[in-house]
């Protein structure tokens, strides 16, 4: 999806954003009407707009009723955060005014859900009713911070393309299995919010049963 989000993202002038035109599309139309037009002029498939208008739950028009939305991303609901959110925020707004997303960006904290324009995770949801009475409210920040002395690709022991090149070679080599141990012990995640463990990972798609197989760090 990271594709048709760069292609949204383009703009014609300033103010000629495509994702404004969707938005703008779905909010004043019930059926189809409009997106070949957009289409032919953003010069994308109309397959590509309507994917878009799908994957962008809050462009439904079975959710233009709707006040918040909790995200239903995978490190969310793996937290099982998630139904209690929704049914504190049901309790507050009703239960036809609650709808889902998808991931909000907050895999670190949890609890995230969006409401007139803006995200909230983690403890926000404690203050529900200065966040409805549109109040600012105090959000904790989470910040990260490296503790490595060398780059993880380059270092005195690595330090031309051609020494790196032998040790790809070195690992290519070597057994699937000593390769996912190594990722194992090593405790590597990945680089996303969730920072889900990029050996077990790799360990799943090496039992998964099939010819190809993608695995993303």
């Amino acid at each position: 999806m990271s594709k048709n989000i760069s292609n949204l993202s383009g703009r014609i002038g300033l103010k000629n954003n495509l994702f404004q035109k969707l938005s703008d599309r779905s909010l004043n139309s019930k059926n189809g009407d409009g997106i070949k037009e957009i289409a032919e002029e953003y010069r994308m498939g109309v397959s590509t707009i309507h994917g878009a208008e799908s994957f962008y739950e809050f462009l439904r028009p079975a959710h233009r009723e709707k006040k918040a939305f909790v995200c239903n991303g995978s490190a969310c609901m793996c937290a099982g955060t998630q139904e209690p959110l929704k049914k504190k925020l049901k309790e507050k707004l009703g239960d036809d005014k609650v709808g889902e997303m998808f991931c909000l960006g907050y895999c670190y904290e949890n609890k995230a859900f969006h409401y007139d324009g803006k995200n909230f995770a983690g403890k926000d949801i404690n203050k529900i009713d200065e966040i409805i009475k549109g109040q600012e409210i105090d959000q904790d920040k989470f910040y990260s911070k490296s503790f490595s002395s060398t780059s993880f690709l380059m270092d005195d022991k690595i330090s031309n393309f051609d020494q790196f090149k032998e040790h790809l070679k070195k690992f290519l080599n070597l057994d699937k299995k000593e390769i996912i141990k190594s990722l194992l012990d090593s405790n590597l995640t990945g680089r996303g919010g969730a920072g889900f463990p990029t050996g077990m990972k790799w360990d799943f798609c090496s039992k998964a049963k099939s010819e190809k197989k993608i695995c993303c760090l």
